[in-house]
C-alpha cells in the first residue's frame, strides 16, 4: 500500500510518496508553517463567529490579552480603565501622525478611532505620571491622558463603521504587550 502526502504548498507536483511500512514507523509532527497556519485558520474562524457582544468581550480578554474586559448593561464592550491600563486621548490629525511615529519606534499598540468627536484612543500601560510641564503641553495640544477612570468602549467588529461609532486604526495584536505610556508620551512630544 503506498500513501501520498502533500508538501506545506499542497500541489501535485509537489507531492511525494511514502510507502505506508515506513510511514507507521515515524510519526510526524507538524511544520511550524502548518502549525501557523492552523493557528491563523482557528482565529479566522473564531472571529467570523463572534455574534454577542459577550462573544467579542471573551475574544478581546482571550485573545488578545486585554484584561477585564466587559459587557455593560446597555450591550457595550467595554475596558476599565484600572490596575496598569490607562488611555492617551488625541486630536484625530495628530493621532495619525502620533502612530506614525509609534510605528517607527517599533511601539505601535492598539489605536482606536472615534468618529464623534473625532479622536484617537492609545491604548497604554501606565508606568508614572508625565511630569507637570508635560502635561501641560499635552493640554494645550487636546490630548488628555485617562488614569484609572471610567472605561474605554471598544468596536464589535473589525470594519470601519460599527455600531459604537468607532473603530481600529490598529488592533490589538495576538502575543503582543501594550506600549508604556512613558514611550508614547515620548513620542508625542517628539512631535510636538
Amino acid at each position: 500500500m503506498v500513501e501520498v502526502f502533500l508538501t506545506p504548498k499542497y500541489s501535485a507536483a509537489s507531492a511525494r510518496v511514502m510507502p505506508a511500512a515506513s510511514r507507521r514507523s515515524r510519526r510526524r509532527w507538524p511544520s511550524h508553517w502548518e502549525r501557523s497556519v492552523a493557528t491563523f485558520r482557528e482565529s479566522a474562524i473564531r472571529l467570523r463567529e463572534l455574534a454577542t457582544a459577550q462573544d467579542w468581550a471573551t475574544t478581546y480578554r482571550s485573545l488578545f490579552g486585554l484584561p477585564r474586559v466587559h459587557v455593560t448593561a446597555p450591550g457595550f464592550v467595554v475596558l476599565p480603565l484600572i490596575d496598569s491600563i490607562a488611555a492617551i486621548n488625541t486630536p484625530e490629525p495628530l493621532g495619525v501622525l502620533i502612530l506614525g511615529e509609534l510605528t517607527i519606534r517599533g511601539v505601535p499598540g492598539p489605536v482606536l478611532v472615534r468618529e464623534r468627536p473625532p479622536r484617537r484612543t492609545f491604548l497604554v500601560v501606565s508606568d508614572g505620571t508625565p511630569s507637570p510641564d508635560r502635561l501641560t503641553l499635552l493640554e494645550r495640544n487636546g490630548i488628555d491622558i485617562g488614569l484609572h477612570r471610567g472605561n474605554v468602549i471598544l468596536p464589535t467588529s473589525f470594519g470601519r463603521h460599527t455600531q459604537e461609532g468607532r473603530w481600529w486604526a490598529r488592533a490589538p495584536q495576538r502575543d503582543e504587550s501594550l506600549p508604556f505610556l512613558s514611550e508614547v508620551v515620548a513620542a508625542i512630544t517628539s512631535i510636538l
